[in-house]
């Protein structure tokens, strides 16, 4: 898997577009993530990309108070987010109360960044490849 830290520096600060269409939206950092690693792109507003991710690639978990995400893990939120669109980041760090995520399109003018959250509301779950 491509490293979270270097991932971090190539697109920190840097509008991402990886298909033409999501340039500057949320879900072009899952799918740089998802292409630098050679897994198949996820694709839908990012509330959907937890139903849409195959199993076949992706192992999907529910967000529970008993569970937390690895790094690498694509985190989704549901339509309490974006505007009903949802939102998706990757996970850089993350315990039972608070996590950090690699996100764009959630403040800081579309460029991406690493935000801290306080809590996981809002969140469905997230999925990692296996």
């Amino acid at each position: 898997m491509h490293s979270i830290t270097s991932f971090i520096k190539q697109v920190d600060q840097k509008k991402i577009n990886t298909d033409g269409a999501d340039s500057g939206q949320c879900t072009a950092i899952p799918h740089l993530w998802e292409k630098l690693n050679g897994w198949p792109i996820v694709k839908g507003n990012a509330k959907d990309t937890f139903t849409n991710a195959p199993t076949s690639s992706y192992k999907k978990v529910k967000n529970a108070a008993d569970n937390f995400p690895p790094p690498g893990a694509i985190m989704v939120w549901g339509s309490s987010w974006g505007g009903g669109y949802g939102h998706t980041g990757v996970v850089v760090s993350a315990n039972a109360h608070t996590f950090k995520a690699v996100e764009q399109n959630n403040g800081d003018h579309g460029l991406a960044h690493v935000v801290t959250h306080a809590h996981y509301n809002g969140v469905l779950g997230w999925f990692i490849h296996h």
